[in-house]
């Protein structure tokens, strides 16, 4: 896990967060969940199937089926991959 929370790629795809989201990691905006101590999927839209998740302390990787990168948490050190560095993303961002 990462630094304060958890994932769980489910066979479908889905990709279940819980714990610290104070910087949108679980992919939910802070002000409307600060931490989880259940498992909660993504409140985007994002449909693409999950293969994997890679948490770091306050950020999370999505590499789906197709291949493709997303991003979601703190970028205050570029950990993204998204330019500018700074600020946070609840909604996964394509790296």
């Amino acid at each position: 896990g990462g630094g304060g929370h958890s994932a769980v790629v489910l066979r479908k795809g889905l990709i279940l967060l819980a714990g610290d989201n104070r910087k949108g990691q679980l992919g939910h905006p802070p002000e409307e969940l600060h931490l989880s101590s259940s498992f909660v999927a993504l409140s985007s839209n994002f449909a693409p199937p999950v293969r994997s998740a890679a948490l770091g302390e306050d950020y999370c990787l999505l590499l789906t089926r197709q291949g493709e990168l997303y991003g979601l948490g703190s970028n205050d050190r570029g950990q993204l991959g998204a330019d500018p560095m700074g600020g946070c993303a609840h909604v996964p961002r394509r790296v």
